[in-house]
């Protein structure tokens, strides 16, 4: 429970300041997780559309790399954050489709992950484990564009990266 009043106090700044700053086009939230790995922030182009998320989990959640599509129609491929094990799975948007927040579980490690969209939530990858909860939500009128956080063999820590469409 303490946990999550954590989380729900950074989304609630994270209102405040992008309430305050009008100007300002992309926002962090997060991360949760251990302090291991490296750090990591996806740099997303203003008007960029995730069409997928590609995902390789076992007990925890080993990688995460998203796919956008660029304003002039291009896809590019992100990052990948994490290592190189785990069951790969690939969780694709349909057209209008968009991430609203994701959800899981951490402890040293982030242990698992859900996308929600705008129209669904996607299963659930990784393991059963993890000390406490946690939950990113963009606020009405944004969306999740990318992530950021920290990696290393697994994904260590995990936040997003919002953005006005």
């Amino acid at each position: 429970m303490k946990k999550i009043f954590s989380v729900m106090i950074m989304i609630a700044i994270a209102v405040i300041v992008m309430g305050t700053a009008g100007a300002q086009s992309q926002i962090n939230l997060g991360p949760s997780g251990g302090y291991g790995g490296v750090p990591f922030v996806d740099s997303v182009s203003s008007g960029a559309r995730v069409t997928e998320v590609q995902v390789s989990s076992g007990a925890y959640v080993d990688s995460l790399q998203m796919v956008l599509q660029l304003p002039g129609g291009q896809i590019t491929y992100m990052d990948k954050h994490g290592g190189d094990g785990g069951n790969a799975a690939t969780f694709s948007l349909r057209d209008g489709e968009y991430i609203n927040a994701i959800s899981g579980s951490y402890g040293q490690y982030v242990d698992s992950i859900r996308f929600h969209t705008n129209l669904r939530v996607s299963p659930t990858y990784g393991g059963s484990g993890g000390d406490a909860d946690y939950y990113y939500a963009a606020p009405p009128g944004w969306q999740i564009v990318g992530l950021y956080g920290r990696s290393g063999a697994y994904i260590d820590a995990i936040g997003v990266v919002l953005a006005e469409p």
